[in-house]
């Protein structure tokens, strides 16, 4: 039977309501335009997505490292795709893929810090139109307020593994309880309770894990402890047989793993062992993780990983008996967190087959992308190699999908939207750049594609992958990695399916390469990608927002938000120098900059007249080559203190490619000698970069460039050992907060400031 035709003629009228003219209504059609006769004949639809799923821990995949019996049952009944593919590894971007059915260039969402345009055209309120129920629950990761859906509980951002907040339309609820069962719940529950019994559905819903940090459930803490996994054979991989891409991305276990959010680890140990780079950040992330735990969850939590510590401390491990055991660590509370994935697919199937609702319903399993685990030396995703560049994905359509089916058919996420709208009988907008899969899932066969196109885009950024887009084909792979570099990399994945040798240039492959540059040019035309658009995509995403915005004025919205300026563009009224009334000579107003000048006169740190506690600072600043200064706050002007730096945090303004005091905790963006940044987001030398410091009962935070680079609070047991271990800590006042002045160092070298504003808190 081919379903399409079957469901375009019993769903006529449907069809006819679903006519879209690019921007479809956000309300569902009224129940009395839908066919009263044959509702039921339209099929229900669950789509399933977790996050950071990789194919090689799925048991119906061929996995070595753990069983999914639940998934494997879907697969059973199911057809299980082996070539599903994604257009832009990364959390958000995915998403916005599935959504839309367009590729990141057009949806909007390019990386993760994008926000998701919600007033687009998106398959949901397609279906919604044509009368579909609509739901979304658990992890949305899009920014905005989901829209398309008649019900909505998303986890906020990432979400949290343990007693986690759910958005809904009347505000943000804690729910008690594990995030991957509660998503469950709240899934079940809507279709038991919360939906309109008569009417077709679509419910999505997504799974935190296995997102980093990796916390498994209280049922699985000891799982996949007992012995040694398997390691993958490219675990120790020097990527000599690829470019500079592979060898600077910052996703390494051995060198950016952490040991305490990632290994489990207590903090104090860690510390006390002497590895404080994993410290920080890592830190800060295990503390709220567990901080999120009740008594007895933490209880049974060190039972487990109290013993794990202690086996470290005695074994200190080195090189690369280190990446090992970090691995495995690693694998263990990965597969664990996957484990409780896989029993809650389980209850889902099980509520399908006990409601009756299991013979009319397409479930549809896949991850937001792939993931390494351990290939290459990796974890995280991003690259279009194949291990995050290919998903699990798994549909299950009882009476038209043959159980236990396999294609080895090229699809890939853009695919998504097409084929729900077609299952269902909705036409599929022109302009959506997936194909629907229904011919495929009806064993029917046939190409949808001779080769999929990738584009990857957030760098700088975590991780340092580079900027690449590319071609796959059944056997071959282009990529050109641009932007910083221009390379090129080429490999045959029959002869070398774990992409160790790049070929590019290589003469015998001559042919090939040249056929691969002329498909990829084809495809990136039909889909409206070209070079110009990505010199347009590079201005827009490295030249931030405030880069544009009017110097030396407010916005109408910081207006309302109490903010004022401080500095003018035109006299340095407000300001005098520490512990003085006058202005020091060195500063000066120059076509509407606050910069240190030549002169030679004595350095001396610029203050504000007035002082302040908590507050929340905007300023933008450029340096010269070589320069360094920084921002210092909470300063105090006593008798004992000779600097300003002697009572005040300094948030570092360093050229970050040229100083020679540039390392860890020194460059621009970081805490001065207490705490590196999470992102190295400094700009090159005579370019804009924008702080906001925010300042609240003595909690610090520091954006730069949009970024959140630092979180820390003062006074506490963490800022303590930070002091304990920098220069600070013969000061022994250095950050203790209350009122004080806000300074800008003159370090001796020529430095710019502009639209500096503030609001107290």
């Amino acid at each position: 039977m081919n379903p399409v035709k079957h469901l375009s003629v019993l769903l006529a009228v449907t069809a006819a309501l679903a006519a879209c003219d690019g921007a479809p209504p956000e309300q569902p059609a009224a129940s009395a335009e839908l066919p009263a006769a044959e509702p039921a004949a339209r099929p229900n639809i669950i789509f399933i997505m977790s996050d950071d799923h990789a194919y090689q821990a799925i048991g119906a995949y061929g996995s070595v490292l753990n069983e999914t019996p639940n998934i494997d049952r879907l697969a059973a009944e199911g057809m299980r795709f082996d070539r599903s593919y994604v257009s832009n590894s990364i959390c958000s971007p995915a998403r916005a893929v599935t959504l839309t059915g367009k590729h990141s260039h057009v949806n909007g969402v390019r990386d993760n810090r994008v926000v998701f345009d919600g007033s687009q055209q998106t398959f949901p309120k397609l279906l919604q139109q044509a009368g579909y129920q609509t739901a979304v629950i658990g992890k949305w990761h899009l920014k905005s307020e989901p829209t398309g859906f008649d019900y909505r509980r998303v986890l906020p951002g990432q979400g949290f593994y343990y007693h986690p907040e759910f958005r809904t339309p009347d505000g943000t609820e804690t729910l008690q309880g594990y995030v991957t069962d509660l998503v469950t719940d709240l899934a079940i529950d809507w279709l038991e309770t919360g939906r309109e019994q008569d009417q077709p559905f679509l419910m999505m819903f997504g799974h935190k894990a296995p997102h980093r940090e990796w916390l498994p459930s209280q049922d699985n803490l000891h799982a996949y402890k007992d012995a040694p996994l398997p390691e993958p054979d490219s675990l120790f991989d020097d990527y000599a047989g690829r470019g500079t891409a592979a060898a600077t991305a910052e996703m390494r276990i051995a060198d950016h793993m952490g040991f305490t959010n990632d290994g489990k680890l207590d903090p104090d140990m860690v510390r006390e062992l002497g590895y404080e780079d994993f410290l920080d950040w890592y830190e800060r992330a295990y503390r709220k993780s567990r901080e999120r735990m009740t008594a007895q969850e933490r209880e049974n939590w060190d039972a487990v990983f109290g013993p794990i510590t202690e086996a470290f401390r005695e074994l200190k491990p080195q090189g690369d008996d280190l990446t090992r055991w970090k691995y495995q660590r690693y694998m263990q509370d990965y597969l664990s967190s996957i484990d409780s994935v896989d029993d809650n697919i389980g209850r889902l199937l099980d509520y399908l087959d006990e409601s009756g609702l299991a013979e009319n319903t397409v479930v549809v399993y896949t991850s937001d992308q792939g993931f390494y685990l351990g290939e290459h030396g990796w974890f995280d995703k991003r690259f279009m190699y194949e291990e995050s560049f290919r998903s699990p994905l798994i549909v299950r359509w009882p009476g038209t999908v043959e159980p236990g089916s396999v294609s080895e058919e090229l699809v890939q996420n853009i695919d998504f939207a097409p084929t729900l709208l077609d299952v269902a009988g909705v036409d599929v907008p022109q302009d959506m750049h997936g194909v629907s899969m229904a011919p495929i899932l009806a064993g029917e066969g046939g190409e949808i594609h001779d080769a999929l196109y990738y584009h990857y885009y957030e760098y700088p950024g975590i991780h340092t992958v580079k900027r690449h887009y590319g071609i796959a084909t059944q056997r071959y792979k282009l990529i050109h990695f641009y932007y910083d570099i221009d390379e090129w990399e080429l490999y045959d994945l029959q002869a070398d399916p774990s992409e160790m040798q790049n070929l590019y240039g290589n003469p015998e492959y001559a042919a090939v390469q040249a056929e691969l540059h002329q498909q990829l040019e084809a495809l990136r035309e039909s889909y409206g990608d070209s070079d110009e658009l990505t010199r347009q995509i590079l201005q827009s995403d490295l030249t931030p927002g405030f880069e544009t915005r009017p110097a030396n004025e407010l916005t109408a919205e910081e207006e309302a938000e109490g903010f004022e300026l401080i500095f003018d563009g035109e006299s340095l009224a407000g300001w005098r120098g520490f512990k003085s009334t006058e202005v020091p000579p060195r500063w000066a107003v120059e076509d509407g900059l606050l910069t240190i000048t030549n002169a030679d006169a004595d350095q001396v740190d610029l203050v504000t007249d007035r002082s302040y506690t908590n507050f929340e600072l905007c300023l933008q600043w450029k340096v010269s080559p070589e320069a360094n200064s920084g921002i210092m706050f909470n300063v105090s002007e006593a008798e004992d203190l000779a600097r300003t730096w002697h009572s005040g945090p300094e948030v570092q303004i360093l050229d970050n490619d040229n100083h020679p005091d540039a390392a860890e905790k020194h460059l621009a963006g970081d805490l001065y000698d207490l705490l590196p940044g999470w992102y190295r987001m400094g700009r090159e030398t005579g370019k804009w970069n924008e702080s906001r410091l925010r300042v609240e009962n003595n909690r610090v935070r520091h954006w730069l460039n949009d970024l959140l680079v630092f979180d820390v609070v003062r006074g506490s047991e963490d800022w303590d050992a930070l002091v304990a271990g920098s220069k600070f800590a013969v000061l022994r006042v250095v950050g203790l907060g209350g009122c004080g002045v806000i300074a800008l160092q003159d370090h001796g070298d020529r430095v710019w400031f502009r639209s500096i504003r503030i609001r107290e808190l």
